[in-house]
């Protein structure tokens, strides 16, 4: 679970809402969307929405925000939230809430994000006060304090608030503002998933697959994963798509992972995004399409997804689904690495090294190495040490080198330990412990 709900979740339940217009044209809209037709329903939302119906006005501006049956335009889903959510429609105030909190189609605005969530809130949307309550705990808008946070979402969940009873199970599960407490953390899960939070049915389900706070049970966790998937969560939808696309757990269903996988996404869910682009890619559960893994991977990645921006990374210098673009593809992976996603970091430290999409550049090459050797991963350290042993972005240092051999070979690097093996055969490394220094060399049954 995040710490906050700080990402638009967009949940097609809305469609169900109470609107001004005939249930036809709703359902039909929704059949289509269900279906991935997403071109049809938006056509019937934008009907609709000219006639200015709110509910309609706030899915298609669902539609515009990532790209589903229109043209992508963040500008236009926030316009549209705008208009839904001067009419006192709650679902959109927290949408356009969400849009100056992200940034989304208007510049970031933290007074106006809480001014929306305030007016969602005031309207009765237990969400909105949820949200007002990790405001707080993030200091978004306001002084962040996390035991203040703490003591306001006990306060909602006294009250039967079922999304600030799941916030407050997280708090005590993580140990945020309060000390940490598995058995209270599962009790208020419990409490929230009973209440219907599909937030709290899938920390629920989370407690039970790995025991926290209870006793681990696979399957109440699936009973409260499935609840959660078909209540409209769009993380459980991912974790549920993942089970039955492994076939760990359940039978293995290909077709269906994908369904779920396709639900997840259509909410905006980038992890959804990044498994759909997956099956696409693949042909998974589904025909093989190249033109759609490309647009949902893009999408997924535009969320600032690291696994997605890698994976955009590594699509644009391959020249498979895409075009080959070496600007392109050293620009997501760096969006990665500035994530700190470890992958992105060696392979940008790679790329530098050699010269592979981009000009050598071993000042760079040595800086993202590093990164990824604070984190302990092995071919970063062993690369490092591979520089030092000839002077590559840094003054030649044999000792050096192979200090970060040893580093590696302790973990049952076969490259490391060949390459400390040449400096011993070449009276090149410094070695307090000859008896030692003379282990490394003979060794072939290191760990």
């Amino acid at each position: 679970m995040t710490t906050a709900r700080l990402f638009i979740a967009f949940q097609l339940a809305l469609l169900t809402h109470a609107v001004a217009v005939r249930a036809g044209p709703i359902e039909d809209a929704k059949s289509h969307w269900d279906s991935g037709d997403y071109a049809g329903a938006s056509k019937i939302f934008g009907t609709l929405a000219d006639r200015g119906d709110p509910a309609a006005l706030d899915h298609l501006g669902h539609s515009y925000l990532y790209g589903l049956g229109v043209e992508q335009d963040p500008a236009r889903a926030k316009e549209l939230f705008q208009q839904a959510a001067e009419k006192g429609y709650v679902p959109a105030q927290i949408n356009l809430a969400d849009c100056y909190l992200n940034g989304f189609g208007t510049p970031k605005d933290e007074r106006l994000y809480l001014d929306w969530k305030r007016k969602a809130a005031d309207a009765g949307s237990a969400a909105a006060r949820t949200d007002l309550v990790w405001a707080r705990f993030e200091g978004i808008g306001m002084e962040r304090d996390e035991t203040d946070a703490f003591r306001l979402m006990k306060t909602l969940a006294d009250s039967g608030v079922a999304q600030a009873q799941n916030g407050l199970g997280w708090m005590y599960l993580e140990g945020r503002g309060v000390a940490k407490d598995d058995l209270a953390a599962f009790r208020w899960f419990s409490k929230s998933a009973a209440s219907g939070d599909s937030g709290g049915q899938q920390n629920l389900s989370i407690a039970y697959f790995r025991g926290d706070g209870t006793a681990t049970d696979v399957r109440q966790a699936m009973e409260w994963l499935r609840k959660a998937a078909d209540a409209g969560n769009a993380s459980a939808q991912v974790d549920l798509g993942n089970i039955l696309q492994s076939g760990d757990i359940l039978a293995k269903d290909e077709a269906q992972a994908f369904l779920w996988f396709r639900k997840s996404a259509a909410q905006g869910d980038p992890r959804g995004q990044h498994r759909l682009a997956g099956a696409y890619h693949r042909g998974v559960g589904v025909q093989p399409a190249p033109d759609l893994a490309v647009q949902w991977l893009t999408r997924a990645a535009n969320q600032a997804y690291d696994v997605a921006e890698f994976d955009l990374g590594l699509a644009s210098t391959e020249g498979d689904v895409l075009a080959q673009d070496d600007n392109n593809a050293i620009h997501w992976l760096t969006k990665a690495a500035d994530q700190d996603y470890t992958d992105a970091e060696v392979e940008l430290g790679w790329r530098y090294l050699n010269g592979v999409s981009t000009a050598i550049d071993y000042a760079k090459a040595q800086f993202w190495y590093r990164e990824a050797a604070a984190k302990r991963n092995s071919f970063a350290e062993n690369d490092l040490g591979w520089m030092s042993q000839n002077g590559f972005g840094t003054t030649k240092d044999n000792a050096e080198a192979a200090r970060w051999y040893r580093l590696v070979i302790a973990d049952g690097n076969e490259t490391a330990r060949r390459n400390l093996e040449v400096l011993y055969q070449l009276g090149l490394a410094i070695h307090t412990d000859e008896m030692q220094a003379r282990r490394w060399y003979r060794s072939r049954n290191f760990r």
